[in-house]
């Protein structure tokens, strides 16, 4: 007798073993039929019920993939692989050192001066002489 079994004895009056038998007996052989996983209550008169049939393992079908696999070329790209170093090329055509730049006050490495005093805080301090 194995402990899912026993646990099932356990539960049910002594009186009532002879039909907890029947009754397994007969859930086994259908579970054997129908290549079933069955969930069962049992009472404590020994009446089992069937609280939830499993499906069938024949019925498993490996699910269609919803995107296409890596080596589709569907997944092809126009941009550069090394976007990094097209991002430093065109940052570096940019910023070029011109004092007439658009980002000149905001940037003022772009206007080729750098500051210690404005690199360092942001703002200026103000002169207070």
């Amino acid at each position: 007798m194995t402990p899912q079994i026993t646990r099932l004895y356990a539960h049910v009056f002594p009186v009532f073993w002879p039909y907890l038998w029947l009754q397994l007996r007969w859930i086994f052989k259908r579970q054997d039929a129908e290549l079933r996983t069955l969930l069962i209550s049992v009472t404590k008169w020994g009446h089992v019920h069937i609280v939830y049939a499993g499906d069938s393992w024949r019925a498993y079908r490996k699910p269609k993939a919803i995107r296409a696999s890596w080596d589709n070329p569907v997944w092809e790209s126009h941009i550069s692989p090394n976007l990094a170093g097209v991002f430093r090329e065109e940052s570096e055509t940019l910023l070029a050192p011109n004092p007439s730049a658009p980002n000149a006050d905001i940037l003022p490495c772009a206007a080729g001066e750098v500051d210690a005093k404005r690199t360092e805080g942001g703002m200026a301090p103000a002169d207070t002489s």
